[in-house]
């Protein structure tokens, strides 16, 4: 099951299930052809997902990759405890030595959305959108930050992305925020107006 991909120094970097220990495990797998692929020499921490086995229909929201100042960072669903969280991990030498765990967050599911963006302090930071919100990972303080909470949806953040500086963020409901940094600790969070009750046609959503 494939879950993300991105690009890291002429290999793609792919997060995908079904592991062959635990199919229910996110593990990381790299490649320069897209034809054979290769293990890091220490992979992902077993035992995140209660999902089913990877031979079931995809699912998306089990976990996301992003880099930042060659860092990678994994944004892991963690469903397996009374309460589901997503956790961070990160590797700054492309799994050479173990991940380091960073933090997590409580979510209903996993990583709608993700982007590089700011954190609170105007720092670049790792940002993700989950069905409560977009948290920036504060890299220095291992911490996640929120930085706008929504109605909870599980379409929420579907499509976030970043033009011009600002962060886009579209609602399960069809809307659409616009973020802003204005200074250090500031975000100003603009709902933006589409034509017709229901805001955005569903074709233009995100999902």
């Amino acid at each position: 099951r494939f879950l993300d991909a991105i690009p890291k120094n002429n290999n793609v970097w792919a997060l995908i299930t079904g592991h062959a220990a635990d199919p229910r495990d996110q593990f990381v797998r790299y490649s320069a052809d897209m034809s054979s692929w290769s293990s890091p020499a220490n992979n992902l921490p077993p035992g995140k997902l209660n999902a089913p086995s990877a031979g079931d229909g995809d699912d998306t929201d089990f976990g996301r990759l992003v880099e930042l100042n060659a860092t990678i960072f994994a944004f892991l669903l963690d469903d397996r405890s009374t309460v589901n969280e997503i956790e961070v991990h990160n590797t700054a030498d492309e799994g050479a030595t173990a991940w380091t765990s960073v933090t997590q967050v409580q979510s209903a599911g996993g990583p709608t959305g993700w982007a590089v963006w700011f954190d609170l302090n105007g720092d670049p930071a790792p940002v993700i959108g989950t069905q409560e919100g977009v948290y920036a990972l504060d890299v220095s303080a291992s911490v996640m930050q929120l930085l706008l909470q929504v109605p909870t949806d599980a379409n929420n953040c579907r499509g976030m992305f970043v033009a011009n500086g600002k962060l886009y963020v579209p609602t399960g409901k069809g809307g659409m925020y616009e973020l802003t940094l204005v200074e250090a600790g500031v975000i100003s969070a603009r709902i933006m107006d589409f034509p017709g009750p229901d805001g955005l046609i569903s074709a233009r959503q995100g999902y």
